[in-house]
């Protein structure tokens, strides 16, 4: 954050939801961990615990990285580049 922008980041972190990592999106995280790494895939745990939260609770990820999140059932929206 740049000097002067505090502020403004204080409201936006403060208008976020959040989602605790509870035993479920942990278990949830944990298997898609075993499920990819039996393919070879490594995948970042910080991916996991996102993408176990984002399918516990029903929501839709924003992101350009779709190769992070290869998990089925999982929804992923991409928004248009900004030029």
């Amino acid at each position: 954050m740049r000097s002067g922008e505090k502020a403004g980041t204080d409201r936006f972190l403060n208008s976020l939801e959040r989602y605790p990592v509870d035993e479920v999106i942990a278990k949830q995280a944990a298997d898609y961990y075993q499920t990819f790494a039996k393919q070879g895939i490594t995948l970042h745990i910080a991916d996991l615990i996102i993408a176990a939260t984002a399918v516990e609770h029903g929501l839709t990820l924003v992101s350009y990285n779709h190769k992070h999140f290869p998990m089925e059932g999982i929804r992923i929206h991409t928004p248009m580049p900004e030029f």
